[in-house]
């Protein structure tokens, strides 16, 4: 599987499209609780993979996404504790 990586200083992800709009974004949490952590952005029509990393509040996004596009979007337990949560399906808007 293929990372490309594309953080900005505020922990954002930037696919690089211009003329796009559309964005991911969300939240992790653990048992309930607010925690920071990996989310991998894959693409099944470019078979590549975004990563970044959630921030203090747990919050991430996912920018420059073709609008309207799928995606599934997955998030790991670094402490190896949990299995991943994965989300299939995720439109971008």
């Amino acid at each position: 599987m293929e990372y490309a990586q594309y953080i900005a200083s505020d922990n954002m992800n930037y696919a690089g499209a211009m003329n796009t709009f559309a964005c991911i974004k969300g939240t992790t949490k653990k048992l309930g609780t607010i925690f920071s952590s990996s989310v991998f952005l894959f693409n099944p029509f470019t078979q590549k993979t975004l990563i970044t990393t959630s921030d203090v509040n747990g919050g991430y996004k996912f920018l420059g996404l073709p609008k309207g596009q799928k995606f599934v979007v997955f998030a790991r337990d670094d402490a190896n504790q949990y299995n991943a949560v994965i989300q299939d399906n995720v439109v971008a808007k």
